[in-house]
């Protein structure tokens, strides 16, 4: 009985160690799996680089931020030169494709920004449009209550007065001369001055035929016409101070075109006192002439008192003109800073006669010399002296009323 126990003890003992050897012997035999075909030349396939690959990711253990990084690198490609193939970059090894899909909040988050930017866009040129459409009805407002829109130009006269005109754009100078000869018009000046006057008396005349208005609105009773006279060298430096030496003014009828009275006064420079050898030169003014005259403050003193003696600005309206904006916007300006004195309130604006000739007769900006000549007159006077050239100026001035310009300011005050 007992020897039968040892028996079955020991074959239970063989049995288990069998086991063990099988299972040992199993365990430490190649897998089928893992059974690689042999090398013929060939390169491994696809998904074995992939496998070999993805051995060499970092582990899961990195840090989203490493691994963004990881997608960002893996994400960026380049176009071969020859063909659209696209490779990946050698040095960065590629991720699970998994990987490398775009989140749908990326996609989300894109689009909401550009949502954003394209609502602000809309917006934006909403209201540019809207301010431009409220800028177009404001210009639209302002050009309907002018006077000239305020005209109907349903009349027949216009369309005779513009066939008329259209002649006249087709005759010569001599024509033009010969027509304002027979009429008893000035016949003096360029061919473009003299077809605006041939026109503007047609007009005038056709007009009135009509029983329509021919006037031409008269803003001021007077027109001081000022040309003032500054100290200078022949090449100022940026920094010199130009300080007035004469200071005349015209007193010009805009009703009768008369010149009814003069005023005309030297004054003392300060800052610079000694005139230069070409100041003097070429204005005709000595130094004698200043020395022995008073300071600016007195002498804009003294021409206030004389206009109000001729009762502008109470009785009369008047406005300052000139041949160009430096006697107003510069000289004026620099020497009431320099006499330390409030700029006068009547010479913030201004008439510039060189805008209103070059409107009229549809020239570019012409100096007083050559207004002069295109209207057919001669100088009169010392160039550069301030009263003859205010004078000449003022001769200007008539003659475009005559020919039918309307004066009124076109200039004024810039901020210093």
């Amino acid at each position: 009985m007992i020897v039968l126990e040892y028996v079955l003890i020991l074959g239970s003992v063989i049995v288990v160690s069998c086991f063990i050897l099988i299972s040992f012997a199993m365990n430490s035999s190649p897998s089928t799996a893992e059974v690689q075909a042999p090398d013929k030349g060939h390169s491994p396939s696809r998904r074995n680089r992939r496998g070999r690959k993805l051995r060499q990711t970092p582990p899961s253990s990195s840090t989203p931020q490493q691994r963004q990084s990881a997608n960002v690198r893996h994400r960026r490609t380049r176009l071969a030169d020859n063909d659209d193939t696209v490779e990946m970059h050698i040095d960065d090894p590629p991720l699970p494709e998994e990987n490398m899909d775009i989140d749908d909040d990326d996609v989300d988050c894109e689009c909401g920004v550009q949502n954003t930017m394209s609502n602000k866009t809309r917006i934006k040129e909403g209201r540019e449009n809207k301010r431009r459409k409220e800028n177009e009805s404001l210009l639209v407002t302002k050009k309907d209550s002018s006077p000239a829109r305020l005209k109907d130009f349903s009349h027949p006269i216009y369309k005779e007065m513009s066939l008329r005109n259209g002649s006249v754009n087709r005759m010569t100078k001599i024509d033009l001369q010969n027509t304002l000869q027979e009429l008893g018009l000035n016949r003096l000046g360029s061919a473009d001055v003299l077809k605006r006057r041939l026109k503007h008396h047609y007009s005038k005349e056709s007009l009135k035929v009509a029983g329509l208005s021919t006037d031409v609105p008269i803003r001021f009773d007077y027109l001081c016409v000022i040309d003032v006279e500054a100290t200078c060298l022949e090449i100022n430096p940026v920094d010199y101070v130009h300080e007035i030496i004469e200071f005349p003014i015209v007193l010009l009828n805009t009703k009768t075109l008369q010149i009814e009275d003069t005023f005309d006064a030297f004054c003392k420079p300060v800052v610079n006192p000694q005139l230069s050898k070409f100041c003097s030169q070429l204005t005709n003014i000595s130094q004698k002439m200043v020395d022995k005259a008073d300071t600016f403050p007195v002498v804009l003193e003294k021409a206030e008192r004389w206009m109000k003696q001729k009762g502008l600005g109470s009785k009369h309206s008047f406005a300052i003109a000139t041949d160009c904006s430096l006697d107003m916007d510069l000289y004026l300006k620099l020497q009431c800073l320099v006499s330390e004195i409030t700029y006068p309130q009547y010479a913030k604006e201004w008439v510039n006669i060189s805008k209103v000739f070059a409107n009229l007769y549809k020239t570019k900006r012409l100096p007083l010399r050559a207004m002069l000549d295109s209207i057919g007159l001669a100088f009169i006077g010392q160039p550069h002296r301030g009263i003859d050239d205010a004078r000449n100026i003022a001769r200007i001035a008539l003659q475009l009323i005559e020919d039918g310009a309307e004066m009124k300011y076109n200039e004024k005050l810039t901020p210093t």
